[in-house]
């Protein structure tokens, strides 16, 4: 059994639940600092404006009878001493100090499925942080600085923040341990990356099953729907693009098919602009026919007044599409012309 609440409050406060007994466990993760952002929309007027410290409590195990009803009276407390509201999802309730009522319907928030995406893949995982990342922040700021990262971390709600443009402890974190995540605020959210430098390497196993695949650079920008109309966004995929020498990057109303760590082939569209880069450019050069920017040999690919068509990858570039399975044959699944060889750093 695994029961999950979240419990909003005003102040910081260090909660000690009682003990569940041999058959469970009674956990507390928290306070976290909350933002709006953080929280679904419906539930800000239940909370309040001053509720912005959030306390996860679990529930494990099989707790005997008389071990969950003093967990209840021990909440009922600590909701009372804080003048807290606990959520609790699974219920579909929240309860207050004085009263337990329905959750509100969420069904009509801004729905994170509907998001489009900006993607970029690359190969020198171990410049990342030290160079390129440093890099990308700056092109942010002077290209678009809507979509700058305002909190960072390795867990939700992000603690790190960035004050005053200064990025000096987001990149720290960065060069401490390449695992962490950003956020920017609305029309932007999360920027995701997945760096399998040597450094995070390290932390797996040496027969890891990530270790047979292809494992690209991976920098992804989760983009709501009011950011795709940016007419920056174009210019922003450009030059970091050019930035982190990417050999593909996209832009698309949708989720990129490429997910996490693994590259097994272009993705499928549609797009709105996509950059390519060596090897690819020499495998499909039918896409230089609507190239509308150079950079070396890095060509940005996007429509114009009088064409607004893309070009699909040829289908022998095409990653598989598949769905991706941990325990798969030593030989992954990848597009029948595949230019990487896979990496296999044990």
């Amino acid at each position: 059994m695994s029961y999950d609440l979240y419990l909003y409050i005003a102040r910081e406060t260090d909660l000690s639940p009682p003990d569940a007994g041999p058959g469970g466990l009674f956990s507390v993760d928290g306070p976290a600092r909350c933002e709006d952002e953080d929280i679904p929309a419906a539930y800000l007027p239940i909370l309040g404006q001053r509720r912005r410290r959030l306390i996860r409590l679990h529930i494990e195990g099989q707790p005997a009878p008389e071990r969950l009803a003093a967990f209840d009276n021990w909440l009922s407390d600590v909701i009372a001493d804080t003048n807290g509201v606990l959520i609790d999802e699974q219920a579909g309730t929240y309860l207050t100090a004085k009263a337990c009522l329905p959750l509100p319907d969420t069904a009509n928030e801004d729905d994170a499925s509907a998001w489009g995406q900006m993607s970029f893949f690359f190969e020198d995982v171990e410049a990342f942080v030290p160079v390129m990342l440093p890099a990308v922040l700056e092109i942010i700021r002077t290209t678009l600085p809507e979509a700058m990262p305002a909190r960072f971390g390795q867990y939700e709600p992000l603690q790190g923040t960035v004050e005053d443009g200064d990025v000096s402890a987001l990149l720290a974190a960065f060069n401490d341990d390449p695992d962490q995540f950003m956020k920017a605020r609305a029309p932007f959210a999360h920027i995701y990356s997945n760096i399998a430098c040597e450094a995070e390497l390290k932390k797996w196993h040496p027969n890891h099953f990530r270790r047979r695949h292809f494992l690209a650079g991976r920098l992804c920008f989760e983009l709501r729907p009011k950011a795709l109309t940016e007419p920056r966004l174009q210019k922003l995929m450009w030059e970091i693009s050019k930035c982190l020498n990417a050999f593909y990057a996209e832009i698309r109303a949708s989720e990129c098919p490429v997910r996490a760590w693994f590259w097994r082939g272009l993705p499928a569209g549609p797009v709105r602009a996509f950059a390519l880069g060596p090897p690819y450019v020499d495998l499909w050069p039918t896409a230089s026919a609507s190239v509308v920017d150079r950079h070396g040999d890095l060509l940005l690919v996007a429509p114009t007044r009088l064409d607004a068509t893309l070009p699909e990858p040829p289908a022998h570039l095409q990653d598989p599409g598949n769905a991706f399975v941990a325990h798969a044959p030593e030989t992954p699944d990848h597009a029948p012309v595949f230019p990487f060889e896979l990496q296999d750093r044990r």
